[in-house]
């Protein structure tokens, strides 16, 4: 009896067990296929329908920023074309101003150094010192620049002294040349630049003749710097054709100097002063343009002067051959 029972239970046992187990296989399967055909239903209906609802708003949104910012962007125009930033801005400055100038630090004494030819009216009219103007509300930059566009300031520096003062500095462009266009005198600085207007020529400076030249007479003088006693004989220097120089000397020679390379063709002819002394007499113009010929034009009174046999207006010098006497010393 016992055994049997415990077979018949255990058999019994098992057969309860199984049924369980096929009943549990097969809600869990349906369970979870109706899950995930829910979820998954549920996941496809937000993800459908959000984006609309999120579309529309993002929209309306857009819009209203768009909106915005055109009302701000049609006032702040209106504001500026109206003057009126402008003017708030004064306000404010001005009261400014008037609280620091109240306090001491009005701008009441000017110091100037270094000027020469520019005038204290030019100065403190360039500076333009607003009425009531306080050393630290004054744009000492805007001034600088101010006065370095008059003529003859190079450079100009403007500091402030506080509490009531302010110190100008001034550099003054130096003149290297008299430049005549035009039948015009314009004094020039060393770079070609245009100082000032005079009246009549400068003793002591270049005088530079034709368009052009005062671009173009900075490499010239520098050459010209090189060779002796050519300052003191140095009357003009004529710009031709924006292309090449003709020095005119004090004696009234002219000697025509090549394109390119003048320096050694110039250093060349006064190396022959035994022959052609250019800096003594009025040879009349003396051609250098060709690279291995010297060509003398004498003027009528130089070849009147001379024996018949030198009677004639024009002759050339082979410059190899005189460069080569002159090395042997004959």
């Amino acid at each position: 009896m016992l055994s049997l029972n415990f077979g018949n239970g255990i058999r019994l046992g098992n057969r309860k067990m199984k049924s369980r187990r096929t009943v549990g296989r097969g809600r869990p399967r349906a369970s979870v296929r109706r899950s995930a055909g829910s979820k998954a239903g549920t996941w496809q209906k937000r993800r459908r329908g959000s984006p609309k609802v999120d579309s529309v708003k993002i929209t309306l949104l857009s819009w209203r920023l768009v909106m915005i910012l055109l009302v701000f962007v049609t006032m702040t125009y209106a504001l500026v074309k109206g003057g009126y930033i402008e003017s708030l801005k004064s306000e404010v400055g001005t009261r400014i101003a008037k609280l620091l100038t109240n306090s001491g630090f009005g701008i009441e004494k000017i110091e100037i150094s270094g000027q020469v030819q520019v005038t204290d009216d030019a100065i403190v009219q360039a500076l333009y010192l607003p009425e009531g103007g306080a050393t630290l509300t004054f744009d000492t930059e805007a001034a600088q620049k101010r006065l370095e566009k008059l003529p003859w300031i190079r450079r100009a520096t403007v500091m402030r002294l506080l509490p009531s003062t302010l110190k100008v500095d001034i550099v003054e462009t130096k003149p290297e040349m008299v430049w005549q266009k035009n039948n015009r005198l314009y004094l020039v600085d060393g770079d070609g630049g245009v100082i000032s207007q005079v009246k009549q020529y400068r003793i002591g400076l270049p005088l530079i003749i034709g368009a052009g030249a005062n671009k173009d007479a900075k490499q010239l003088l520098t050459e010209l710097q090189t060779i002796p006693d050519m300052d003191r004989h140095l009357k003009a220097a004529l710009r031709i054709s924006d292309r090449r120089w003709t020095l005119v000397l004090q004696n009234g020679t002219q000697i025509w100097l090549p394109e390119q390379h003048y320096g050694i063709a110039l250093r060349d002819l006064l190396q022959q002063r035994k022959y052609l002394d250019v800096f003594t007499h009025d040879w009349g113009a003396i051609d250098l343009r060709i690279s291995d010929r010297i060509i003398v034009r004498r003027s009528r009174a130089m070849a009147s002067s001379r024996s018949n046999s030198l009677r004639f207006s024009e002759f050339e010098l082979d410059r190899k051959a005189l460069i080569a006497k002159i090395n042997q010393g004959i």
